[in-house]
């Protein structure tokens, strides 16, 4: 009989709803500064929901508020509740939603979204509905508790401070008891601070030994307060916990687990579903109240390095991190700004810049042997008195003496002198080979960096993805379309997906570490990447006016032909050769001219006699005078030398011989490599369209496929696939782009050559450049 009953009534209010405008009544506990969920969202998911089967209105006097004061809310409940206009009542408070929880008898549909803990607010709860007739309330499964368990984990504070609205607190008394048990349960104190609008007064408030704060939802305070009062904590070194979710987050609080985008429009759309379903007839006592959000924590990582937090691996892994890619000043390098720095700090370009000095000395060496070579000299000695005489040695003695000579003509020396001259040439352009691969190691380690951090950020998204699969199974689990098998899948497969994007941090870290050594920088001294610098590049190289230059088969064989001369002709691996050559050319000349042409030298010395005493030091008498003198031409010309002077010639001409077939293999190779580059670059631009391509297709098929599985239509299977190849597709495009321009520093470098990323107007002269000479 009852049943027949309630089937009438539900008939006469259908039919009554859709003979009229459906109002519906909204009820807050005060004028809000803040939305927790933006109203005209739910107004429009609801009109969007029922379409042109109800007329749905808000109608201005019936958006209620009780001006925070449990007295007037309650009064604009009832106000709303008696009304024969109003047909249903959506009450977007905290404490209106709490206040028609306890309403005795509701005599027309209420839906309650803004529900805290359903424990402690002692809201009715049975098997996932209300069992209270007319009554309908969202429960976010989980609780304060669990946040605050979830902060301590974070956090490990031991006094915290919680800031709150004092309206909640006063109408919810529960609220106080639940603090209490959980200082009691988790081992730390906690101090409430209450307030109304004024943030100044809840942050002074604070005790002095507080060393972490749970903000409550403070729907009074707008933004610019918010971001005061987490600057002010900031500025204390206080960590903080946002209840209100990640709008908080972006405005400096440290970390939350709620307040999703994506959340807040799946909450408008379950209050737009259970509008439609009482209007449908369905009794409001008897829908689904459980509503699942994600728990996972979100932690602003800019915040955190600002007040000395770092949070352990074990958080990091599943936080969703804000700022997480923002180094605290770190200087921003563009690609040319990074190969300049390489060149005035590479180590290993400074070390090979020293050889030119070690070059110099070498010159320096082989002149001084054809300049005049003077020496100075002393001596002094004692014999035995027996053997001293006038005519031999005084029995005491001492001499100074200087000896002068000068190389007339050495043409060994001579050799030495130019072929030093010519090495020096020749380490000269192994130094500029050094410089021209430091330029190119700067720029590939750049590159990898991007590259690397594109990857990351394919992965993190795929890991996104698959947490967002997980909660549509959880969904499908809950209302009975799937089992829990998908659920453990997804948990299986999230896993190695956070493995395969730890492996993608590992190589973005060693990418980073590289170019901090090319460039000799520390890291304590950051270093950021432009995305825009080498974005001009390539957009540039996409320009019409270059892809003239390659863009048919007979163009790109001039094209080939041309840079393959350029190669060879800036080279500096081969001009290295030329002066090897010529220093070799002079060694076979000194190598004949041994056997014909003698070294000639100019010699002399001075001595005098300081000092002579004791048996045989008079000279009177004797005419021999204490000081000498001699002056005299030497010279020498091998006779016979056992053969080594023919072998030495044989020795020169073998080496000549040597360095010119090395000198051929060197121009192969220099050709060999720039054609090989030119392939390299021309395979990886063409891949780059096909790889978006390939993204698109398989993005599109992913989305196809994840509607499919949500409806039931597909197995969990068939969406990891899909995924999967999503995923790989995806990693493809990310990394093309930076493929390409890796292989278009090796043509550089091939070229000898990288003013066209170096230069501001670079890839102009060089289509100039390429254009008038392919002409």
């Amino acid at each position: 009989m009852k049943q027949i009953i309630a089937g009438i009534l539900l008939t006469v209010f259908f039919q009554s709803a859709t003979a009229r405008d459906i109002v519906i009544a909204t009820v807050f506990d005060g004028p809000l500064a803040r939305e927790i969920v933006s109203e005209s969202l739910i107004q429009q998911e609801i009109r969007d929901l029922v379409g042109d089967e109800f007329q749905v209105s808000f109608p201005q006097e019936w958006k209620l508020n009780g001006g925070w004061s449990v007295n007037g809310i309650n009064q604009q409940l009832r106000n709303a509740l008696s009304s024969e206009t109003v047909d249903i009542v959506i009450t977007m408070g905290v404490v209106a939603s709490h206040l028609a929880a306890h309403v005795d008898e509701l005599n027309k549909p209420v839906i309650a979204p803004s529900i805290v803990d359903v424990q402690l607010q002692q809201i009715p709860y049975d098997r996932n509905s209300s069992g209270k007739k007319n009554f309908v309330y969202i429960r976010h499964v989980g609780s304060i508790s669990d946040d605050l368990k979830r902060f301590h984990d974070l956090v490990q504070f031991k006094h915290l401070g919680v800031l709150a609205d004092e309206l909640p607190v006063r109408a919810i008394p529960n609220l106080t008891k639940t603090v209490d048990r959980a200082s009691k349960d988790f081992g730390f104190s906690i101090s409430m601070v209450t307030g109304r609008d004024d943030v100044d007064n809840l942050a002074d408030n604070l005790p002095n030994d507080v060393d972490a704060v749970f903000i409550a939802p403070l729907l009074r305070v707008d933004d610019s307060d918010i971001q005061k009062l987490a600057n002010d904590l900031i500025a204390k070194k206080l960590p903080s916990f946002s209840f209100f979710g990640q709008q908080e987050l972006r405005l400096g609080m440290m970390a939350t687990v709620a307040g999703r985008a994506s959340d807040q429009v799946v909450l408008a759309r379950r209050i737009a579903t259970n509008v439609y379903r009482i209007l449908l007839g369905a009794p409001a006592e008897n829908l689904n109240v459980d509503f699942y959000e994600s728990d996972r924590i979100s932690i602003n990582m800019q915040t955190a390095r600002a007040i000395g937090v770092s949070p352990r691996w074990v958080d990091l892994e599943d936080a969703e991190l804000l700022y997480d890619d923002m180094v605290t000043g770190a200087r921003v390098l563009t690609l040319a700004e990074a190969m300049a720095r390489a060149i005035e700090a590479n180590v290993d370009f400074q070390a090979s810049q020293v050889n030119i000095d070690i070059s110099g000395d070498d010159i320096g060496i082989a002149r001084s042997s054809l300049l005049p070579q003077i020496n100075a000299n002393s001596s002094y000695q004692t014999v035995d008195k027996d053997r001293a005489s006038p005519q031999s040695f005084a029995e005491n003695s001492g001499d100074v003496g200087v000896q002068a000579s000068q190389t007339i003509y050495s043409d060994d020396q001579w050799a030495n002198y130019t072929i030093s001259k010519y090495l020096k040439s020749s380490t000269s352009l192994e130094t500029k080979i050094t410089l021209l691969d430091t330029l190119q190691s700067a720029a590939t380690a750049y590159l990898n960096v991007l590259r690397t951090v594109a990857l990351e950020q394919v992965q993190k998204s795929n890991v996104e993805l698959t947490r967002d699969n997980l909660e549509l199974a959880k969904a499908r689990v809950q209302i009975g379309d799937t089992s829990r098998a998908d659920v453990l899948r997804w948990k299986s497969q999230i896993a190695r997906d956070r493995q395969s994007l730890l492996a993608a941090e590992a190589d973005r870290l060693v990418a980073e570490t590289e170019l901090y050594r090319v460039l000799h920088i520390s890291t304590a001294d950051p270093i950021a990447t432009s995305d825009e610098s080498t974005s001009e590049v390539f957009r540039e190289l996409n320009r019409e006016e270059s892809r003239d230059l390659y863009d048919n088969p007979l163009a790109w064989e001039k094209f080939i032909a041309f840079q393959t001369e350029i190669a060879v002709e800036n080279a500096p691996e081969i001009e290295r050769f030329d002066y090897l050559i010529k220093a070799q050319d002079r060694q076979i000349t000194a190598d004949r001219r041994a056997y014909y042409v003698p070294d000639v030298s100019l010699t002399s010395s001075l001595t005098e006699n300081i000092e002579r005493s004791g048996a045989g030091s008079d000279l009177s008498g004797t005419g021999i005078h204490d000081d000498q003198w001699s002056i005299g031409v030497q010279a020498t010309l091998p006779i016979f030398t056992g053969g080594q002077l023919r072998s030495q010639l044989s020795k020169s001409q073998n080496l000549h011989r040597q360095l010119v077939l090395q000198k051929g293999a060197e121009t192969e190779r220099v050709e060999t490599r720039m054609r090989s580059a030119l392939f390299n670059a021309a395979a990886s631009h063409s891949s780059i369209r096909l790889a978006e391509d390939a993204a698109a297709a398989a993005k599109e098929n992913l989305e196809l496929v994840t509607d499919s599985y949500s409806e039931g239509a597909v197995s969990i299977t068939d969406l990891i696939d899909a995924q999967d190849a999503a995923l790989a597709a995806q990693l493809q495009a990310a990394a093309a782009r930076y493929q390409f321009l890796i292989d278009l520093v090796d043509v550089l470098r091939a070229e000898s050559n990288f003013d066209l990323l170096l230069q501001e107007d670079g890839i102009k002269i060089w289509q100039q450049r390429v254009k008038a000479t392919m002409q």
